[in-house]
Order: C-alpha cells, then structure tokens, then sequence
C-alpha cells in the first residue's frame, strides 16, 4: 500500500512577501528532506511495516501553491484510526520534528522562510491510501520480536534466515533488545553474528546498555562483556556530547556494568 499525506506550505521572502519568482518556485519544487518521517513515527505504527516518509516540497501551478508531501509504504492496509494517527505524527514531524530544519540551507541560500504547516494545514490536509496488499497476515518479525524479548521467535527468524542487520526506525535488532533489556535475546544476537558496532542515532550497543532505563544493572552488564569481547571499545564519546558508556553508568548507578566496563580498561 502507498500512503500519502499532503498538505498546504507556506514560502515567503524574508521581508514576508509570497514567493512568485519562477525561478525560486523550480529550486524548491521537488526538495527532499533526508531523513525519514518513519525513523520516528510511534511504535504501533512502525510494528505494521511503514517505511519511507521523506518530506518534499511540490508546487501547484494550477493552485499558485507549494504543498508538503508525506509518502509512505506500508504492507497492510491501515485503519481509519491508525491512518489518523500516521496523519498527526506526519504532521507533527513537519512543524516540530525533521521538517523543521530540513530545507534550512535551500531556505538560507534562497533567502526564503518555509513554514511546512502553517494553520490552515489542519483544515486541508488530504489523506490517501492506495494501491495494494503486498503480504498476507503478518508474522512477528525479528525486530518485534527483540524488542518484546521473545527468544524462541527470534532463534525461529535467525534459523529462517532473518536479517541480522534490518532495521526499524533506525534500530537494529540488538539494539532493540539491548534497549529493552533482554540479555538473553541480545547475548543470542551476537552469538549469531549481529554487527556489535552498529550505531543508532549515533549510539552503540554498549552505550545501550548504558543509558537505557529499561536495560537494569546485571542485564546490562552481561550484555556489555560480550560486546567487549567481540571488539566494542569501552573507550572515547557516543553520540553529539562528551558521554561515555562508563560515564553514562556512572550516573545511573549501575554498579555491575561499570564493574565490567573499568575491569576493561574504561577510566573515565
């Protein structure tokens, strides 16, 4: 199934007056936001299989009016609920989430401001949904499974051939159970051969271990030794700050992890 949402944007010069020019319409006309509105959509959503979800912009010539658009596929077809949820987070990603900087250097460089839901976009949002079913009822996938710490699921999916590294709003399968703080799911994961060093949101499997609240102290520490051990270094920052797995430990009190981490070589 293809799902899209459009709505009205507003682009206006920097003194405020409406883009007219035909040569800044045919800039803007068809950019395209890198990230993807399905990396952060809620979980509900993401367990159906959505994917895609870039922003463009288009410009209605007939309509003088440049449109967000919101394209997602989908195994299954959504119901009315779900679709209007899908339409409030596509929205919300627009004003407050990836829309709200992703044209910022065209913006600059045009010297324009794009406001991608302006209010009337409430008023005259169109929602869609065509094409068709491309599977049949659904079986729980690896990523549903990790997440919800199902072992035996998860020894079916990897026996079956299951993708180690296939991903659901950024996160792997390891970095699921990780989060969830499912050691045996995790430890199962690397025994299999899961990439150790994949990153989400610039964050490793040890930092995981870390700063996930969800993940309790011995969990943690059993899933970091065999990280280690398969090459994850205790050493250096994650993510934007200066936060160490060791450090992050530190400050959640998890006293076994940072056992593990410092019998390692972390120092700070």
């Amino acid at each position: 199934m293809q799902i899209r949402i459009t709505g009205p944007a507003d682009v206006v010069h920097d003194d405020g007056k409406p883009v007219t020019e035909r040569s800044i319409i045919d800039e803007l006309d068809g950019a395209m936001s890198d990230d993807l509105c399905s990396n952060y959509i809620a979980s509900k959503l993401a367990d159906l299989g959505i994917a895609e979800g870039a922003i463009t912009l288009r410009y209605d010539g007939g309509a003088s009016q440049f449109l967000v658009i919101t394209e997602y596929t989908c195994p299954v077809e959504l119901k009315p609920a779900q679709l209007n949820r899908l339409a409030r987070e596509t929205v919300g990603q627009w004003s407050d989430g990836i829309g709200e900087g992703c044209f910022d250097d065209i913006a600059e460089q045009l010297q324009v401001r794009i406001d991608l839901a302006p209010p009337k976009a409430s008023r005259e949002l169109q929602v869609e949904q065509f094409g068709e079913v491309t599977k049949g009822p659904k079986k729980p996938s690896i990523l549903k499974a990790a997440k919800e710490g199902n072992l035996a699921v998860v020894k079916k999916r990897l026996d079956a051939g299951a993708d180690l590294e296939a991903r659901t709003q950024g996160y792997t399968a390891l970095h699921l159970a990780v989060n969830s703080g499912h050691a045996d799911v995790a430890l199962e994961l690397i025994a299999r051969g899961a990439d150790v060093k994949a990153t989400v949101h610039r964050h490793d499997a040890l930092m995981l271990c870390a700063l996930s609240n969800s993940c309790g102290d011995a969990a943690a520490a059993r899933i970091a030794r065999a990280l280690i051990e398969r090459g994850v270094t205790v050493h250096g920052a994650r993510g934007s700050g200066h936060n160490t797995p060791l450090g992050i430990a530190k400050h959640r009190a998890k006293g076994e992890l940072i056992a593990v981490l410092t019998e390692f070589g972390a120092t700070s």
